[in-house]
């Protein structure tokens, strides 16, 4: 029973959609495609950048987005969505809507 538990709890863990922060940005992203969008830019919906950092890697790990480190003029890391985050971002979208419209 406990391994269950475990298997459960890292599971969850590693679940994308438990993440605090995850629908809004992926919400910007999905909003600004056609922007490029600099790491820094998602510090308007996520403020704490660590957190920002910890979330991009994540999404990054589930191939949902593409970070590109750009250092001329200055270092800086570019977030494009993925084709396959592109279609999970829009997901999220239009489930969110179809939550808050039951309201």
């Amino acid at each position: 029973m406990l391994l269950v538990q475990l298997d459960f709890l890292l599971r969850m863990k590693k679940s994308v959609l438990g993440i605090k922060g995850i629908l809004e940005v992926m919400s910007y992203l999905i909003e600004n495609k056609d922007s490029k969008i600099h790491a820094t830019d998602l510090q308007q919906v996520i403020s704490n950048y660590p957190r920002l950092n910890d979330i991009l890697e994540t999404l990054e790990e589930k191939n949902l987005i593409e970070i590109k480190i750009q250092t001329k003029p200055v270092r800086s890391k570019c977030v494009l969505l993925t084709s396959k985050g592109e279609i999970i971002a829009r997901k999220m979208l239009e489930l969110e809507a179809e939550i808050e419209s039951q309201e």
